[in-house]
């Protein structure tokens, strides 16, 4: 079991620089119940199409397609009951003050990766740079080793 990020989905989605990588990333752990992220997850993969829509560099037909590529990819949604959400944010809550983040939402990731004691893997640079090292479960797309 392992958490993602959209960070690390739209390298293979959107063919950027990781594109490869990110999908030998993807076939090692899709389809296993591997892949797992928080709530934020799809509401960070929506906007993302939507990113792309509004800068003109993906039509409406093509938003609908990534946005299906998204939805249909696998990941696990986690925590489903209330009281864990809430323990989840209040633990990303602490974590982005810990690591002075600038807002929650990485740490939402960090946060449920603690809970499940697993990596967090992403392709978000300025959150790694942000980190330095200092959350060794918190994994970079680019030390991926395919099996």
């Amino acid at each position: 079991m392992i958490v993602v990020d959209a960070s690390l989905v739209t390298q293979w989605i959107f063919r950027e620089d990781l594109h490869e990588l990110a999908g030998e990333f993807l076939a090692e752990h899709t389809g296993h119940g591997e892949l797992i992220a928080p709530h934020l997850f799809l509401f960070e993969c929506t906007n993302i199409v939507r990113k792309r829509m509004r800068r003109s560099r993906l039509s409406y037909a093509d938003s609908v397609v990534a946005l299906d590529r998204f939805l249909t990819l696998g990941v696990r949604i986690l925590p489903d009951a209330d009281g864990d959400r809430a323990a989840l944010h209040y633990r990303a809550l602490e974590l982005a003050n810990e690591y002075d983040l600038p807002a929650t939402y990485d740490a939402h990731y960090m946060a449920l990766a603690e809970a499940l004691r697993c990596d967090f893997w992403t392709a978000d640079q300025r959150l790694l740079r942000q980190l330095n090292g200092r959350a060794s479960y918190v994994r970079a797309l680019g030390e991926f080793q395919p099996q």
